[in-house]
Formats: structure tokens, C-alpha cells, sequence
């Protein structure tokens, strides 16, 4: 979950919203698999929970999942949030884009993200064989119907050498920026598969190189400690996840600390969404993420105040503290 700001007195800017578990691809790294099997919430209780975030001035709603166009209600719940002004996102695999529906998000105004996890053989290799077919598509109606979009990696030991290809391809589709993420250790993925420090440290340097070369724009998430080791960010945005405002619905209503975590904070059904903001905003674990006791590397690093010892999520998972440094950070020794 991402909240900043002085509790108490805090606005709830953004929803990240887990708004199916079903998916029609394996893919061999998702962290949303656990969510398969869940019950989703009706259409009633989406709309009820959108339109209680147009009531407390939401900006965003980031739609996830799982795949969220197989849920059939989608373009309604697209369409009540921005009729109430709140800018709209969805995540999506496009294995069912069609012409309809790139027609309806145009029309909409939403802004998608498209997976593409490598070129076609290291893509495929994670979500299966014949899914570039999938990206393909996408992309083609994209630019037909003029569809805003950004394409997101997840980064692996295989596909993070891959970076200048992906800023080409991203580019020549007329993607509005490349998105990277690095593979998360939850659902499907275990440490095994997750990037290293010396990987990570290499990633950046390709990133760096291949920015030399190809005129993109790049997000980096879930690196909030990449502004240490990126030496020309001027077209680099690297987000931060703690301190902006964000709360994360699961499918079946549960108020997540982070969409990766299954630590639940509270329940959004017969709850009003001001409700449970309040609550999170107190929650202590929540206090814990916004005001870590950080020790060293952190406390001597020079980007600690924006990045507050990077990912607690993994920290979490990797050392069962919340405080303790982002274990991918490649300022951080094995030794925490």
C-alpha cells in the first residue's frame, strides 16, 4: 500500500485494484495467482466503492488482476470512474483485445499497460508458447483506435539483458514509456527467481547505455533505490511506493498492505470506503512502512528520504521485518 503525507490529515490519491483473480495465462511468475479462487466482488459493490471514491476526490484507479477484461462488467466500472473524472488504468496481458474494446478504451480515455516480458522468445518462455501473438495484436489496435498505452516488464534473470530491444520495441509501437518491474517472490516466483544484486547493478548499467541509443522513456517500480545508481535519470522515473496516498483492494474486498502481501488490514464490503481508509491510515503496520527505524546502509544512504530502505514488501518476505533494508538494493550486504 502506498500512503504518505501526516496521518490524520492524509488524502486518498490512488486505488490499486485487484479486480479479478481469473486469468486466462500461466504465466510462470505471477504473484497474483494466489488470488484465483477468491470471490470477486458484484458489480454493485464496485460501483458503490467507486463512486465513494469520486466523493473523497480520488485521482486514480489502477485496474489489475488476474486479467481484468475477463470480468464482463469492466467498461461499466471503466465508465463510472470516468464520469466521476478519476483517471483510469488497466493492466492487462491482451490475450482478448479486439476492436470493441480498444474502440470502448479510446473513447473512454483509459490508459492501459501491456505486458511484454522480453522479446518473443523469452516472453513466451514466461507466459507461453504463442502468447507474442497476444502483444502483437494489442499493439496493432492500439494504434488503430489511438489508444494511450505504456508497456511493462517484469525483469528475470533472463530478459533483463534484453533492455535496448524492449526500449526499441516499446518505441516503435508507440508505447507512451517502458515500464520495468522486477520479478517479485510471491505467487508463483520464490527467491530463485528474482534478480540478484549484481544483476540488478547490471540491469542499470544497460539501462543507461541503451537510453544512449534509443529516445524513450522509462518507469522504473518496485526500485525505489535506483536513483542512487542511475548517474542521467533525466528520462527516468523511478516510482516510490511508501508516502503517496494509495490504498490496494484484493478481489474479495481486503484492504492490503501491498497487493503482493497477504497481510489484510481490513474489508471494504459493508464498509464505506472513507471507513477504511481512516482505519489504514492509523493501522500501525502502516505507521511501522511510513517511519521505518532504518540501520545502516540506509541511514548513511543519500537517497533515504525518498526511498526509505526500498521495498518493505520484500524485506519482508525475505528477513520478516519491515525495517530491515530492501534486499535486492546492491547497497545492501548479505550480511543484514
Amino acid at each position: 500500500m502506498n500512503m504518505g503525507g501526516i496521518l490524520g490529515l492524509m488524502l486518498l490519491h490512488s486505488i490499486i485494484w485487484l479486480i479479478t483473480g481469473k486469468c486466462n495465462l500461466n504465466c510462470r511468475y505471477c504473484y497474483a495467482s494466489r488470488f484465483r479462487g477468491l470471490t470477486e466482488l458484484n458489480t454493485s459493490e464496485c460501483l458503490r466503492i467507486i463512486d465513494e471514491a469520486g466523493e473523497l476526490e480520488v485521482d486514480h484507479i489502477s485496474f489489475t488482476g488476474g486479467e481484468p477484461f475477463l470480468r464482463k462488467d469492466i467498461f461499466d466500472l471503466f465508465a463510472e470512474a470516468r464520469n466521476l473524472g478519476i483517471y483510469v488504468t488497466v493492466v492487462t496481458n491482451g490475450s482478448i483485445m479486439d476492436e470493441d474494446k480498444a474502440r470502448r478504451l479510446s473513447r473512454l480515455g483509459v490508459f492501459v499497460y501491456l505486458s511484454v516480458d522480453g522479446v518473443r522468445e523469452s516472453h513466451e518462455e514466461v507466459r507461453g508458447e504463442g502468447s507474442w501473438r497476444f502483444v502483437e495484436k494489442a499493439v496493432n489496435l492500439f494504434k488503430k483506435f489511438g489508444v494511450e498505452f505504456a508497456t511493462v516488464t517484469a525483469l528475470n534473470k533472463r530478459n533483463y539483458v534484453e533492455v535496448e530491444k524492449l526500449l526499441r520495441f516499446s518505441v516503435d509501437s508507440g508505447a507512451s514509456y517502458h515500464c520495468f518491474i522486477p520479478v517479485m517472490p510471491f505467487g508463483r516466483a520464490g527467491w530463485q527467481n528474482v534478480l540478484d544484486k549484481k544483476q540488478v547493478l547490471e540491469f542499470f548499467r544497460i539501462l543507461e547505455d541503451s537510453l544512449g541509443r534509443v529516445d524513450a522513456t522509462v518507469d522504473l517500480w518496485c526500485m525505489p533505490f535506483a536513483e542512487r545508481f542511475i548517474g542521467s535519470p533525466n528520462n527516468v522515473y523511478v516510482n516510490v511506493c511508501r508516502g503517496m496516498g494509495a490504498i490496494d483492494i484484493s478481489v474479495n474486498g481486503d484492504i492490503l498492505l501491498c497487493d503482493v502481501l497477504d497481510v489484510v488490514l481490513d474489508n471494504v464490503k459493508g464498509k464505506s470506503l472513507k471507513e477504511v481508509w481512516v482505519k489504514c491510515e492509523n493501522h500501525e503496520l502502516v505507521k511501522n512502512i511510513l517511519n521505518p527505524k532504518l540501520d545502516e546502509p540506509c541511514n548513511l544512504c543519500p537517497v533515504k528520504s525518498k526511498c526509505l530502505g526500498g521495498c518493505y514488501a520484500r524485506s519482508y518476505a525475505k528477513y520478516g521485518d519491515f525495517n530491515k533494508p530492501d534486499p535486492l538494493c546492491p547497497a545492501v550486504t548479505d550480511n543484514v
